[in-house]
C-alpha cells in the first residue's frame, strides 16, 4: 500500500492537491478525485460501491489516514515518485472536471455529483430499458441526492460529456 499512497501524493500534488483528511469535505475530494483518477486510466487499484455521498472505497479512506498517520514516512520518499507526461495528460480531464465548477457549487459538492452521475451511468443497475440523463436524474432526485436540482444534473452530465467520460 505504501506505493500506492506515494502515487496518490504525486498525483494530488500535480493537481495542486493535498490528501488532507482534516474535515469532510476534503474527504469527499479525495474519494472523487481518485474515483475519476482511474476512470481517466490511472487505476490505483482502489474499487468503489455506491454510498451515501456516490463511490466510495473504504480502502482509499484508510490509504489516506495511513498517509495522515506518517507523513514524515512518506515525504521523505515522495520525491521517488512523479506523474509521467502520460499520466499528466490524463490528469488533465480530472483537472478540467474541477475546474468547471459551477459557481454556485464547491468543488467537492461538484465532483460527488460528477461521480455519481458518472457511477449510476457505467457501474450501477438503474432500472428501465437504457441509461439515459432523464432516468439518471431522476434516480439521483428520487434517492440520496435531492440536494440537488436538475439545472446541476444536466451541468454535470454536460461537463461530463465533454471531458469524453460518457462514452458507452
Amino acid at each position: 500500500m505504501d506505493s500506492t499512497i506515494l502515487k496518490l501524493k504525486a498525483i494530488f500534488e500535480h493537481l495542486g492537491s493535498s490528501l488532507d483528511i482534516g474535515r469532510f469535505t476534503n474527504r469527499l475530494l479525495i474519494q472523487k478525485t481518485v474515483y475519476f483518477v482511474q476512470e481517466v486510466g490511472i487505476d490505483l487499484g482502489f474499487r468503489y460501491s455506491w454510498y451515501r455521498y456516490g463511490p466510495y472505497c473504504r480502502h482509499l479512506s484508510e490509504a489516506a489516514y495511513k498517509h495522515h498517520d506518517n507523513q514524515d514516512f512518506f515525504n521523505k520518499r515522495a520525491q521517488h515518485f512523479t506523474v509521467t507526461e502520460t499520466g499528466s495528460t490524463m490528469l488533465g480531464k480530472v483537472q478540467q472536471l474541477t475546474d468547471n465548477t459551477p459557481d454556485d457549487m464547491d468543488k467537492p459538492a461538484w465532483l460527488e455529483l460528477l461521480a455519481s452521475i458518472h457511477f449510476l451511468t457505467h457501474h450501477a443497475f438503474i432500472p428501465g430499458d437504457r441509461v439515459t440523463e432523464e432516468n439518471i436524474s431522476d434516480w439521483l432526485l428520487k434517492y440520496d441526492k435531492d440536494y440537488f436540482d436538475n439545472e446541476q444534473i444536466q451541468q454535470g452530465w454536460e461537463c461530463l460529456e465533454k471531458a469524453g467520460l460518457m462514452h458507452d
